[in-house]
C-alpha cells in the first residue's frame, strides 16, 4: 500500500495493523493525570446533608442522593487547585440517565462564584451522559466563563456541581475522581457515508498511496446503483485495509423505526457486509442521519455491534474511551479547508490526547453542495497527516486498540 508512515508514537501502519488484528490490550495513556480529588472524604463540602461515602469499583467515593423530585441541587466544595498549566480536566463519575437530566460543574477563583468557568454534560453539548461509569475529558477551551475571566491564572478555590433530576425522578451520582493533564494517544479517523463513488474515484488511490486507510459506511440497497460504489470498488478498498462499515439497508432514520424494523434493517446491511467477506468491520456502525438513542444502542448491541458513530456533533473523542457507541464526528463540508482540519487536529493534540473523527459524503474537484468536500482539501490534509506522523486509524483499529487495557508505556 505505498509508503509506510511513522506516526507520532513511533509505529508504522504495519505495526498498527498487527496490533489491532491481534485484539490485544494496549496502553493508550501516555502520561497519567495529576490527581486533584479522589472524593474519598466529605471534608470541604459546604453542605454534606445529601452526601455519603460509598464504594465504586472497589474504591471509596462520594455519593450524592437527591430526595426531592425533579430538583436542581448545587453542591459547593472548597478546593485549592493551581490550573495555570491545565490542558484538560478528566472527571470520573457514575450516574443513572433514567433519573439524571444534566450535570454541570463550575470552577471559581472566588468563593462567591462571581468569576467562574463552567461546562454542562448532557445529550446536546457533545458530552453525553451514560448509565454507569462516565469518563469525560474536558479541554481547557471548552469551559464557558462568566464574570471577569482570568484564564485560570489564579488558583481555583471552589468547585460546584449542579445536578438536575429528571421530571418525576430523584437522581443519584457517585463522584469518583478528577484529574488534569492526562495525556493519551491522539488519533484521527476519516470516514464517508452513503457509498458515493467519488470517494473511490477521487481519493482512494491517493490516500492508499500515502499509507492512509479510511472507512466507508454503506447503504446496502444502493450498491451498484448509478453514482454509488460497485462491489469491485468495495473489494479494492477492503483489500487495501479500508473498513467497509454498515450505515443502513436503505438510509432509514433509526429513530423513526420500530424495534422490529430496526432489527430487519440492521441485520440486512450487516449480513450483506459479512456475505461480501468484509468481516473485520461488520460491527462498527455509522447511525443513519447521525442520530441514536438508548433503545437503538441496546438493540444494535444485542446484534453484536461494537461501536457507533453520530454525525455533526462534537468532533473530539476523549481517550481512554468509554463511549464506543456514541462517537462524535466533525463534518467535511463544501466550506471545509485543509487549514481548518489541521487546526482541529492540533487542538486535539494540545488537549492531551483526543481523537478526531472526520465524516464526509462526496469528494469532488469543485464542491457545490454542503455534503461535498474538495479533493484538494483532502489531499492537502493527508499530506499534513503523513508529514506530521499523526496516527490515522480505521474504526476497527480504533476499537481494537482503545477497548482494551494497558500494556505499552512511555509512548511519545
Amino acid at each position: 500500500m505505498g509508503i509506510q508512515t511513522t506516526y507520532n508514537w513511533g509505529k508504522t501502519n504495519a505495526d498498527l495493523a498487527d496490533m489491532s488484528n491481534k485484539l490485544m490490550p494496549y496502553n493508550t495513556v501516555i502520561q497519567d493525570g495529576i490527581l486533584l480529588d479522589d472524593f474519598s472524604s466529605l471534608s470541604g463540602w459546604a453542605d454534606a446533608s445529601k452526601l455519603s461515602l460509598d464504594t465504586l469499583d472497589g474504591e471509596v467515593c462520594t455519593k450524592f442522593t437527591e430526595t426531592t423530585v425533579a430538583a436542581l441541587t448545587s453542591l459547593d466544595k472548597t478546593i485549592n487547585w493551581d490550573l495555570k498549566t491545565m490542558g484538560s480536566i478528566s472527571l470520573w463519575f457514575s450516574c443513572n440517565t433514567d433519573t439524571l437530566s444534566s450535570f454541570r460543574i463550575y470552577l471559581s477563583s472566588d468563593a462567591a462564584f462571581s468569576t467562574s468557568y463552567n461546562i454542562i454534560f448532557n445529550s446536546t453539548t457533545g458530552y453525553d451522559l451514560k448509565n454507569g461509569l462516565n469518563h469525560i475529558k474536558i479541554p481547557r477551551t471548552a469551559f464557558t466563563n462568566s464574570g471577569t475571566p482570568d484564564n485560570f491564572i489564579n488558583p481555583m478555590i471552589r468547585i460546584r456541581f449542579n445536578i438536575q433530576s429528571k421530571a418525576g425522578q430523584t437522581a443519584t451520582v457517585y463522584l469518583k475522581k478528577v484529574e488534569y493533564n492526562q495525556k493519551s494517544l491522539p488519533f484521527v479517523i476519516i470516514d464517508f457515508d452513503d457509498g458515493y463513488e467519488e470517494v473511490y474515484n477521487n481519493l482512494f488511490a491517493y490516500a492508499s498511496g500515502k499509507g492512509i486507510k479510511m472507512a466507508v459506511n454503506i447503504v446496502s440497497d444502493v450498491i451498484g446503483s448509478a453514482g454509488r460504489f460497485t462491489t469491485t470498488m468495495l473489494d479494492a478498498m477492503y483489500d487495501a485495509g479500508w473498513d467497509i462499515c454498515p450505515h443502513a439497508k436503505a438510509s432509514a432514520d433509526y429513530t423513526t423505526l420500530t424495534t422490529a424494523d430496526l432489527i430487519t434493517d440492521a441485520t440486512t446491511v450487516r449480513d450483506y457486509i459479512l456475505g461480501r467477506g468484509y468481516v473485520r468491520s461488520a460491527y462498527h456502525w455509522a447511525y443513519p442521519n447521525g442520530v441514536t438513542n438508548d433503545t437503538i444502542i441496546s438493540t444494535l448491541q444485542g446484534l453484536g455491534v461494537l461501536s457507533g458513530r453520530l454525525y455533526g456533533t462534537q468532533g473530539t473523542i476523549a481517550s481512554p474511551v468509554d463511549q464506543f457507541m456514541r462517537m462524535h464526528s466533525y463534518p467535511l463540508m463544501n466550506t471545509t479547508t485543509s487549514d481548518e482540519l489541521i487546526a482541529v487536529v492540533k487542538r486535539a493534540m494540545n488537549y492531551g490526547g483526543y481523537g478526531i473523527r472526520f465524516t464526509g459524503h462526496k469528494v469532488v474537484e469543485t464542491p457545490a453542495s454542503g455534503l461535498q468536500v474538495a479533493t484538494a482539501v483532502m489531499t492537502a490534509f493527508i499530506d499534513w497527516l503523513v508529514v506530521n506522523r499523526i496516527m490515522v486509524i480505521t474504526p476497527t483499529e480504533y476499537y481494537n486498540i482503545y477497548s482494551n487495557g494497558k500494556i505499552i508505556t512511555g509512548i511519545r
